[in-house]
């Protein structure tokens, strides 16, 4: 066993079993493949709700499966869309079937308590039904399941130091400033930092379109301006992943009742 590992595709089967005989909680991440303008790496939305799930994981003594690495279709308006290279889209209902197999197969496995933690907003409804369905397929063995996207416990206040100019929304946040100081203090090398410059100020409109037109959105990618009001680089957004950790810990807990589970067992 990797010492201190709560991955599980670092432990034996053996480990595995054990962990899941104490109750562990399981946190599945779902990230995407899609592009993240000129200088973030295409695996951004992965790499970050990864790295938040191995920290969850490690608050509150539970487990975190493989990351999902593809994810459901991007759209111009949140994610830039289909026209640019290398992001890859998975069908709807290629998400749903494959979050219903991993719900039942750790069902199987009598897991009880999973966590559905999103990365990538465009896979949300897609991967509510994976869950249900998969919670439906189980049965009697059914998990209690909470599916939460880690943007959904940032209060707008903690983003105060990232926009001292005021928030303008997460619609447009889309390889810009909260993301790029994120993998700033995530993974700093991965971050092409000479490549932020002045970015088409397009934003897409409410509907959609097969194909999409040229046009719609920025041309290098970013929704809007990854970096601060005067043009600086953000600064690393250590506080803000800390603050994220620590929420979503909290609501897991609250939602599972895990303290009084732990002095249940204990």
């Amino acid at each position: 066993m990797m010492r201190g590992s709560v991955a599980v595709s670092d432990l034996t089967w053996v480990e595995y079993q054990e962990s899941i005989a104490r109750q562990a909680v399981v946190v599945l991440p779902v990230g995407a493949l899609e592009q993240h303008g000129l200088h973030l790496p295409m695996g951004t939305d992965s790499f970050i709700v990864e790295a938040i799930g191995r920290r969850v994981a490690q608050r509150i003594g539970g487990l975190v499966l493989p990351t999902v690495t593809y994810g459901a279709r991007s759209l111009p308006r949140s994610g830039g869309g289909d026209q640019f290279p290398g992001t890859t889209n998975l069908d709807g209902t290629t998400l749903m079937a494959l979050i219903r197999d991993i719900v039942r197969e750790q069902a199987r496995h009598n897991v009880n308590r999973l966590v559905v933690l999103a990365g990538h907003a465009e896979n949300d409804p897609f991967v509510v039904e994976g869950a249900e369905l998969g919670r439906r397929d189980a049965g009697a063995i059914s998990p209690e399941i909470l599916v939460v996207g880690w943007w959904h416990v940032v209060p707008e206040a903690a983003l105060a130091p990232i926009f001292p100019e005021g928030f303008p929304g997460w619609d447009l946040e889309h390889a810009a400033r909260i993301e790029t100081a994120m993998m700033l203090a995530l993974a700093p090398g991965s971050v092409r930092t000479e490549a932020l410059a002045d970015i088409d100020h397009i934003v897409a409109p409410p509907y959609v379109r097969f194909p999409t037109p040229r046009g719609v959105v920025p041309s290098q990618g970013s929704l809007s301006d990854p970096r601060g009001p005067s043009g600086e680089i953000p600064e690393p957004a250590h506080a803000l992943i800390e603050l994220i950790v620590t929420n979503l810990a909290n609501l897991i807990s609250e939602t599972f009742d895990l303290e009084s589970h732990a002095q249940e067992i204990g």
